[in-house]
């Protein structure tokens, strides 16, 4: 089975409003409850006013929002303030787009996403979060299988097609004969 994501509390930090609200959408889409803020500090304050009963459990920064401070400076303000100030500290994703930043910043609370943002990419980092090391890879596989089953089932049934295209027609005729499954043609 693949693993899911809770619907673990996000807060997304950039100063770019259009790219808070990108990844904002992403992260719903994925299932996250998602606020946003435009930067470091008020990212600060918020985890500051977080309940103890409701923490942040992931925080998403955007590269541009670094507050006058280095990406790596604004990463360990953060993640100094958010252990002062929370019991259970959040896990942290950095948006980037260069490698360097890594080769400056070690976390074991911090996980790199590189630029360009992209559903898959994201939602694999946000399972990485989480300790669930299952990527879109192994989606694609159980997506293989469940295909393969269903291929499976249909081996041997018999089916009517109606196609008035001839080369969606005899596409259509191979991909299923190649399959096990019979074929009537109707015009």
């Amino acid at each position: 089975a693949t693993p899911t994501l809770k619907a673990l509390r996000t807060l997304v930090v950039d100063r770019d409003a259009s790219t808070r609200m990108n990844l904002s959408t992403m992260l719903t889409k994925i299932g996250l409850r998602v606020e946003q803020v435009s930067d470091i500090r008020k990212a600060v304050k918020h985890l500051k006013e977080a309940s103890a009963y409701h923490p942040y459990e992931l925080i998403v920064v955007g590269e541009s929002e670094t507050s006058g401070e280095t990406p790596v400076e604004s990463l360990q303000h953060l993640l100094v303030e958010s252990s002062v100030t929370v019991s259970t500290q959040p896990m942290v994703m950095l948006v980037t787009d260069t490698a360097y930043i890594e080769t400056q910043f070690k976390s074991d609370n911090c996980i790199m996403l590189y630029s360009p943002v992209t559903p898959t990419k994201l939602l694999d980092s946000a399972l990485l979060t989480q300790g669930l090391s299952e990527t879109s890879h192994g989606r694609v596989a159980t997506h293989q299988d469940e295909r393969q089953q269903a291929i499976e089932h249909l081996r041997g049934a018999k089916i009517l097609l109606v196609e008035d295209n001839e080369i969606n027609l005899e596409l259509a005729v191979i991909l299923l004969k190649s399959n096990g499954i019979h074929v009537t043609v109707a015009e």
